[in-house]
């Protein structure tokens, strides 16, 4: 209970405990994000390209000779199929797509495009309202066109999953290609109506042979019903059949659902009498019944009493003994209660069997009044169908043999013009768009691949792989780029404490996390902040990390061991008139030198006065021993110094220290420096425990594309659901910091 209130009362909490991790390995990769993020910052170089590509391009599309394309596009349509018409003797089924297929290569023949190569060289022929055969005039333009013209000049183009086709036509003069897309669609839907025209006249010959069998059919199969239902039904209601089948039906399906749920309750009864009483106890009945629930819950109550009174009376207590007793009664009940449930059981099977062989003897009876009228209703009917089957054909033979006469001069053919190709107004070749995309697809490729070139001559560290691959360290975190409302240094050094929701402070949490579950984390107490150039943001690191693990519970002090730059008195508006150079020329005590921050549970030791010689008071014995002594006064102690490649301070406290963290500023410290730090500090057996990415810009470092930016995401929106509240303004960031020494103490208990 404990542990939850803490938790609740504290969220900011780190977990104290690291899971156990291998050896540091990463492989190195390439994501989309890194790719991204380079285009983002060399898109001069892409632009450039671009703009070259696309202006050489444009002026060689204006300069070729223009094409011209005019579609025309027909629907073919499906025809319904109809077993009694008689124009289905002539039409072919265009359900299937052979059908299609072959009016595609139709539409190209030879045959149909010398059709359409004489109407546009002589003019298509045509009826006036008078009736008198007349000829449309040609064009000029198409005096000498021939067949292979025609051919080479148009295309058939189906549209996909649907009846549609399109009939282009391609011409350096515009209204030739329309003309001509025109001409063979209307020279294709006369061509297919014609040949309609001529399978009727064939059809219709044969529809008055079959006219004249139908009628004989009918006449037959009308005396042969007739003769019959006189006979048979003459004193019996045909209607009451199919009420008598009915009821059989309904009698039927009662008694396989009966024999189905008599089959089911002898199963489970076969399968019950046979189990013992502890089997009987998980069986679905048992487990069901409200009566032997009761009675478990009783025996659950008594099994406790019964532990409850042993461990204070002991197993020869009356107490005990009556307890006992009553727990064996509550059993004996319960085994009764098993009893019943299964006599149930067979008493539910014996009444089903019953239902089942009273159904069965109904539908035994049934069947026999059924199967007497059988024989004559099934004659009956057959009768019937031939007689209304007969009627049919004969009056839709007689129904088409009257719409022959008209369907000669009505036919129409299932093609029909959907849009008419009208003149293009602009040509289609040269394609100047699609060059000019080719040539905007080009110049991209080309642009890009010189961004990532001069992104490869960059020497800033911008990416965390190169830390990771390269430097073969691991990352412990990032911290985002500070905003303007943090500008002062005392603000930026103390914002974990200001602005506990902020992803800046979030992003502190993570690092500290990181160096908990860290694989050298164990008693890890003492660790060395540094940086392998100067600004690189150390100093504001090291006091964030401070006031971050000092809200998690933990007694922290801050050392400031940069002896030529102090800075951590004026971040905590601390006094700088005694310190670590005090103390270790033996000027002050060591009770003397810590002095309290003003956030609770954090110490912080400031310079002092200045020294001569920094290097020979921080690499003295005196050194050593303030850092055993402050080992066992504090949880964890952080020492800030200067830059580890400009002077050696670094490198000698490294060798006191349980670790040392680097910190890197993202896009600012060259690859060279950070590689000759790292160097330094293994050349002096430094126990490096990782880097911390510092000032990220999310605009322009690839660290937030990267994978880590994924974590500080999800670490802010974590933050969202407990409450510390979203990361909103600094207001409400303030009045919501949680300073409750109580809870956090109840927290690390838990």
């Amino acid at each position: 209970m404990a542990r939850n209130n803490a938790s609740q009362e504290n969220h900011e909490q780190v977990p104290q405990t690291a899971p156990e991790v291998g050896p540091y390995i990463y492989a190195k990769r390439t994501t989309i994000k890194d790719l991204y993020y380079v285009l983002r910052k060399r898109w001069l170089i892409p632009v450039t390209c671009l703009a070259f590509l696309v202006a050489i391009v444009a002026i060689a599309s204006l300069k070729a000779t223009p094409m011209y394309r005019a579609t025309a596009q027909i629907e073919i349509q499906k025809e319904t199929v109809n077993l009694l018409s008689f124009k289905d003797v002539v039409n072919v089924n265009t359900a299937y797509l052979d059908y299609y297929n072959t009016q595609y290569k139709i539409l190209k023949s030879r045959t149909l495009a010398q059709t359409v190569a004489e109407w546009l060289v002589n003019g298509r022929k045509y009826k006036d309202e008078e009736g008198n055969e007349k000829r449309r005039p040609a064009s000029p333009q198409d005096a000498k066109l021939t067949r292979k013209h025609v051919l080479a000049m148009t295309k058939i183009e189906p549209v996909r999953n649907s009846r549609l086709v399109n009939i282009i036509a391609q011409s350096r003069i515009p209204a030739q290609a329309a003309r001509m897309a025109n001409t063979l669609a209307e020279a294709y839907i006369e061509q297919d109506r014609n040949k309609k025209v001529e399978d009727i006249r064939e059809a219709a010959d044969k529809l008055g042979e079959e006219l004249t069998k139908a009628g004989g059919k009918v006449d037959q199969s009308e005396e042969r019903f007739m003769n019959f239902k006189l006979k048979v039904f003459k004193d019996t209601n045909i209607v009451g059949v199919d009420e008598k089948q009915k009821e059989l039906s309904k009698l039927i399906e009662a008694a396989t659902v009966a024999s189905a749920e008599r089959l089911k309750r002898e199963a489970r009864y076969e399968h019950l009498k046979n189990l013992s009483l502890d089997d009987l106890r998980h069986e679905e009945e048992v487990v069901n019944d409200k009566l032997i629930n009761d009675k478990k819950l009783e025996e659950f109550k008594a099994i406790q009493n019964e532990k409850k009174l042993e461990q204070i009376y002991g197993t020869k207590h009356p107490k005990m003994i009556s307890a006992k007793e009553e727990l064996d009664n509550i059993r004996k009940e319960i085994d009764k209660n098993i009893q019943k449930v299964v006599e149930e059981v067979k008493n539910r099977y014996f009444k089903a069997k019953e239902e089942e062989k009273r159904l069965l003897a109904l539908v035994t009876k049934k069947k026999q009044e059924v199967l007497q009228f059988t024989s004559n209703v099934v004659q009956y009917q057959r009768l019937e169908r031939e007689v209304q089957a007969d009627k049919r054909v004969y009056e839709e033979i007689l129904k088409r043999k009257r719409e022959t006469a008209v369907s000669e001069e009505t036919e129409k053919s299932n093609v029909r013009i959907v849009d008419r190709a009208d003149v293009p107004q602009r040509p289609f070749r040269p394609r100047t768009k699609v060059n000019i995309a080719l040539a905007v697809v080009a110049g991209l490729v080309l642009g890009c691949g010189g961004a990532f070139f001069v992104e490869h001559l960059n020497d800033k560290v911008e990416d965390p792989q190169y830390i990771e691959v390269e430097l073969g360290k691991p990352v412990l975190g990032a911290v985002p780029k500070f905003s303007a409302n943090y500008s002062s240094l005392d603000e930026r050094g103390r914002i974990a404490d200001i602005s506990p929701r902020s992803n800046i402070s979030e992003a502190y949490k993570k690092v500290l996390a990181s160096i908990q579950y860290s694989s050298a984390s164990d008693n890890l107490k003492t660790i060395l902040v540094t940086s392998a150039g100067p600004a690189e943001g150390k100093t504001t690191t090291l006091t964030n990390l401070g006031i971050s693990a000092a809200r998690n519970g933990k007694k922290v002090l801050l050392v400031d061991c940069d002896l030529r730059k102090p800075t951590i008195h004026k971040i905590f508006d601390l006094k700088n008139e005694k310190g670590v150079t005090d103390y270790l020329v033996g000027e002050a005590d060591l009770d003397e030198v810590i002095q309290e921050t003003g956030i609770e549970d954090l110490s912080a030791i400031a310079r002092g006065g200045s020294s001569p010689n920094p290097s020979r008071l921080i690499s003295s014995e005196r050194m050593k021993k303030l850092t055993e002594l402050l080992r066992d006064k504090f949880d964890l102690i952080l020492f800030d110094s200067p830059p580890c490649t400009v002077v050696a301070d670094p490198l000698v406290m490294a060798n006191v220290v349980d670790a040392v963290i680097n910190v890197t500023r993202s896009a600012k410290s060259p690859k060279k420096m950070v590689e000759m730090g790292v160097r330094d500090l293994e050349r002096a057996n430094a126990n490096i425990l990782g880097f911390v990415f510092n000032e990220v810009d999310k605009r322009e470092s690839r660290y937030y594309y990267y994978g880590y930016g994924y974590g500080y995401r999800y670490s802010y929106r974590y933050s969202y659901y407990t409450d510390e509240g979203d990361g909103g303004g600094r207001e409400s960031e303030k009045s919501a910091n949680p300073k409750s020494k109580r809870a956090r103490q109840h927290s690390n208990s838990a």
